[in-house]
């Protein structure tokens, strides 16, 4: 049976004037959750979705690099496997990426915006970094509205990764899943 677990990993802690100028309203300081996601395909396959690999000064080898396991770096919108789609959603970060996870038995579609966006209130209201540039800003509404189109013609669940006011109160979190 296909699953999906969001898996806790612990908060991040930033200063709102630096990074998330465009949320006065969060205060000086903001605890996000940062969460990892595995996926349980039908057929058994076990995809985890994380930057690891592709920030080692931050994710330590020890912890992800283990025997046996093998992982690929992909680049640009394409189908992973069956209902696991990936979506270029660039903006907040470059090469930024996004996960659509379809044919949940319950759930329907889910998708992992990761940083597409911060908070709710940041993809709801199409807020945005006052200090970037203009073409980023352009990139990031239009990842923001292409997920917001794939998420109302769907009727899809949407995760954002550091949206602490959510995880609190309305995500599915280990050991519970979204199937």
């Amino acid at each position: 049976m296909r699953r999906l677990y969001a898996i806790p990993l612990g908060t991040v802690e930033v200063d709102v004037s630096k990074f998330m100028a465009w949320e006065p309203e969060r205060g000086e300081r903001y605890a996000g959750p940062v969460a990892g996601f595995l996926i349980q395909t039908d057929d058994g396959k076990n995809v985890l979705v994380e930057y690891a690999k592709a920030t080692p000064e931050r994710s330590f080898a020890q912890d992800w690099d283990l025997p046996g396991l093998r992982y690929t770096l992909l680049d640009g919108d394409q189908e992973l496997l069956p209902g696991i789609e990936l979506l270029v959603t660039p903006g907040h970060a470059p090469g930024h990426q996004s996960v659509v996870v379809r044919g949940l038995p319950n759930t329907g579609t889910v998708i992992l915006s990761s940083d597409a966006a911060h908070s709710h209130i940041e993809f709801e209201e199409e807020r945005r970094d006052p200090n970037q540039d203009a073409e980023t800003v352009e990139k990031m509404l239009a990842s923001i509205r292409r997920l917001k189109r794939i998420r109302d013609a769907e009727g899809a669940t949407l995760l954002l990764n550091h949206d602490a006011d959510h995880w609190s109160t309305g995500y599915r979190l280990l050991p519970e899943y979204y199937d």
